[in-house]
């Protein structure tokens, strides 16, 4: 039965790995990024921003950027300022809501973990060390609760920094000199 504990425990840490490990790479400053973005922008340099967004390719915001881009490049200045905030504004929802679905979709990996995890804690103590018993679920509950709260924060954040770049790729296609 000592098995239980040990695979439990094993599986946990895992499942939390492998749900912990995209969301990490995927992770970077929206700030910045909307910073040099920003720069491009103002000089109208749409494909070098084009290519930024390019290079972060695990990005959730990376995808929504490239999706603005490309969005941005079919409008044309006479569309109308308010007419391109809203094209912009409805695509950043809809990727917004492709990305959310996608993190989603590797919520089992929580649940597993968590199911993994406790079956390693409830396991025979007297028979595993202690280090195994209550360490490897305690590990595994730490690393879900980081990853959760990880790619929910990325998700809010991706909506704010959308927002910014919603407003500078609508002042560089109308034309604004408040880009």
């Amino acid at each position: 039965m000592t098995w239980t504990v040990y695979a439990g425990g094993i599986v946990a840490v895992a499942l939390a790995v492998l749900r912990i490990v995209p969301v990490m790479a995927s992770a970077m400053n929206i700030a910045k990024f909307n910073e040099v973005m920003a720069k491009l922008l103002k000089e109208g340099n749409v494909d070098r921003a084009g290519k930024l967004a390019d290079a972060v390719p695990k990005s959730i915001y990376g995808a929504i950027a490239r999706a603005l881009i490309a969005r941005s490049k079919e409008m044309r200045a006479d569309d109308g300022r308010s007419l391109i905030a809203d094209s912009l504004r409805e695509t950043l929802q809809k990727v917004l809501a492709e990305q959310n679905r996608r993190v989603r979709r590797l919520d089992w990996l929580y649940v597993g973990s968590a199911l993994a995890a406790g079956v390693a804690a409830l396991g025979p103590v007297d028979e595993v060390p202690a280090g195994v018993s209550i360490g490897l679920p305690a590990v595994a509950v730490v690393l879900i609760l980081l990853s959760w709260t990880r790619s929910r924060r990325e998700l809010r954040d991706c909506q704010t920094g959308g927002d910014e770049l919603v407003e500078l790729l609508t002042a560089s296609v109308a034309g604004d000199a408040a880009a």
